[in-house]
């Protein structure tokens, strides 16, 4: 196949990337960046609707397509609406490149995904081998005319009656359902393990080092389970690759631009590893604790981070961990 053509799909299917996030930003009323932290699914079960999403994954490509197709029969040769099958098939791999540049196949429900995408690809494939070529190759006009209205109306009647069938299956991929509390418990505590070997030490000795005399021994096992809560959150939206592209970015770039980096996503103007910074974020998690606040881990949460889902959603991590381990017991307090 021609290199024009595969780029061609390319180009139009990051579009569509970047348009079902826009407009998915716009359905859930999301303010703030287009890619910005992403939801551990800690909030309350009941206000998430998980299949609004899936209904557009799975119609927003197709109706796309069809436009694309319709302006492509107008403008281009006919090699490139032949070649519009590809579309859709890139653009759930720049999804799930997404995906795992972000490190979030961990976190997913793989059996929904997966139906999501063979009912995306099933429905946009069949739209443009079913209805959209044939018209094409019989030189009939592919965005519709006024004269097929009439089909349009039995199009809608069917659009309803596949929106009444979802709704029936709807219940199957909403709240608990999808994402089990026992698979976000899993999650936690595995990224708790793997952390506290790796950093357990460093951790323990720093909130030792600025805390030992002044915050009592239980508060300082808070103080280790904060930080762990922190970390796997910040891991969670700033993988290693992320983290990886962000220091290369700040050695070569923007040296001199403030940014955040390192596992614990501090604010810095240098390079820094993520051992430095857990060094640089332990003081800032510790201080409402070292003033002695009422509620010194919600007061150290909203000071690393004022947004209210960073706090809803650290604040759950935390409570998985004050549940499991009432100590840190990869590196237990001396």
């Amino acid at each position: 196949m021609k290199a024009m053509l595969i780029l061609y799909n390319v180009i139009f299917a990051f579009l569509l990337f970047l348009l079902n996030g826009l407009l998915g930003k716009l359905q859930y009323g999301v303010s703030g960046p287009l890619f910005r932290y992403g939801k551990f699914t800690f909030g309350p079960m009941d206000e998430q609707s998980f299949s609004g999403n899936f209904f557009q994954k799975i119609v927003n490509p197709t109706v796309y397509l069809a436009i694309i197709a319709a302006v492509t029969q107008c403008f281009l040769p006919s090699e490139f609406l032949e070649a519009l099958w590809l579309l859709i098939p890139i653009f759930w791999l720049f999804r799930a490149g997404f995906m795992l540049l972000k490190n979030v196949f961990p976190f997913l429900n793989l059996k929904y995904e997966a139906a999501a995408c063979l009912l995306s690809l099933a429905l946009g494939e069949g739209s443009l081998f079913g209805i959209i070529l044939p018209l094409a190759r019989q030189n009939e006009p592919i965005m519709i005319p006024a004269t097929a209205l009439r089909d349009a109306l039995w199009f809608a009647i069917l659009a309803y009656l596949l929106k009444t069938a979802w709704e029936i299956m709807r219940n199957l991929f909403e709240g608990e359902s999808l994402y089990p509390g026992q698979s976000r418990d899993r999650i936690v505590m595995k990224r708790y393990h793997k952390f506290s070997k790796k950093f357990g030490k460093h951790i323990l000795d720093t909130v030792l080092e600025h805390s030992s005399g002044q915050v009592p021994p239980y508060l300082q096992e808070q103080a280790v389970r904060l930080v762990y809560a922190v970390m796997i959150y910040e891991d969670y939206n700033r993988p290693v690759l992320i983290r990886f592209g962000e220091r290369f970015l700040k050695a070569t770039l923007f040296r001199r631009r403030t940014m955040s980096l390192g596992i614990m996503q501090v604010q810095t103007s240098q390079p820094i590893s993520d051992r430095e910074s857990i060094s640089r974020a332990v003081p800032i998690l510790l201080a409402p604790f070292l003033e002695g606040q009422d509620d010194p881990i919600d007061d150290a949460i909203s000071a690393y981070n004022p947004d209210d889902e960073y706090f809803s959603e650290v604040s759950a991590i935390y409570n998985i961990l004050a549940e499991y381990i009432p100590f840190d017991c990869e590196a237990p307090m001396g």
